[in-house]
């Protein structure tokens, strides 16, 4: 705060009406006024003041009015935006898309308000193959073959969303895009006309979890099988489906590969690192129940394995 200058407290909360917020320091920064902007996210009190004498500061201000001033701007158009493209509005003044990604959370804590409130949606990330019909909103995506999972808002349940799944009759959830990519390419397509295919290409984001939650709750008598790499990571991938922290997922999903000792060829093996086995030490405890004893052997035996095709039963 620079003294003797006009000092202007703004408080982001529940009742704050955004447009009104980015008026409020436009005019403070037309007027040299010294600006202290509150966010109350629980026990995380964030207090950003401008104009200061560390350059770090006023950039920390900057970055957080201007994405409240992007975010006035679509709820005005009534039109959605995801965080990565938010991002890439300014990639100069953001820098990195974390910042981006913790600034709109804490926005949105602090207003009390989902982030579709806010009109941002979730990044797309995760794959889907198959034929079905999905219908949000105003909005109807086709899918016929591989594409993005369609961004559909983290607030909706499945009874706000209408899916025709035509023949589908499971859903197969597949750690890696490269496997998906090579059961597509050298599967006969009558032999997957049945089968939903799923990936989160490595680590889920909250769309692929979202979209699978949706899934197994509208459809439950539709089976769904995972099948991940035979080590720490892919066992934390696992899950990370089926039983996260704080998102809904799908709890029901059967693990079925790749089993570590399926492979009859010693070659297939790989030799486990330090570091794997200080990470499967620090997660045997909290994977899902159905990984823990392909992770025990894979310590017993100092040995992990990856994904293959012909670990994958159709």
């Amino acid at each position: 705060m620079i003294i003797g200058k006009p000092h202007r407290v703004i408080h982001l909360c529940e009742s704050t009406n955004i447009e009104l917020t980015v008026q409020l320091i436009e005019n403070g920064i037309k007027n040299g006024d010294s600006i202290t902007l509150h966010l109350n996210t629980g026990k995380i009190k964030t207090k950003l003041s401008f104009p200061t004498m560390d350059y770090h500061l006023n950039r920390r201000f900057t970055i957080y009015f201007k994405i409240l001033k992007l975010i006035s701007l679509q709820i005005n158009l009534g039109e959605y935006i995801s965080k990565r493209q938010l991002y890439y509005l300014d990639v100069n003044l953001f820098q990195s898309q974390t910042i981006v990604d913790e600034a709109i959370d804490r926005i949105a804590q602090s207003l009390n308000l989902s982030l579709d409130s806010l009109c941002i949606q979730p990044s797309q990330k995760g794959l889907i193959h198959g034929k079905l019909e999905i219908k949000v909103k105003k909005q109807v995506f086709i899918i016929n073959g591989t594409a993005l999972i369609p961004p559909i808002s983290l607030s909706l349940t499945e009874q706000d969303i209408e899916i025709n799944i035509g023949c589908i009759k499971k859903i197969v959830v597949l750690e890696k895009d490269a496997i998906l990519s090579g059961l597509v390419n050298s599967t006969d397509p009558i032999k997957l006309q049945d089968t939903l295919l799923i990936t989160g290409k490595g680590f889920p984001d909250r769309l692929t979890k979202h979209f699978l939650n949706i899934m197994s709750n509208k459809f439950p008598e539709l089976p769904v099988f995972g099948y991940f790499d035979s080590d720490v990571y892919g066992l934390m991938i696992a899950s990370q489906y089926a039983c996260p922290r704080g998102v809904a997922c799908c709890e029901l999903m059967q693990f079925k590969g790749a089993k570590l000792l399926k492979s009859g060829n010693v070659k297939n093996f790989i030799p486990l690192t330090d570091r794997d086995v200080m990470r499967s030490l620090s997660q045997i405890a909290i994977i899902h129940p159905d990984c823990v004893q392909n992770l025990q052997r894979s310590l017993f035996l100092y040995v992990k394995r990856e994904l293959e095709l012909n670990d994958i039963n159709l």
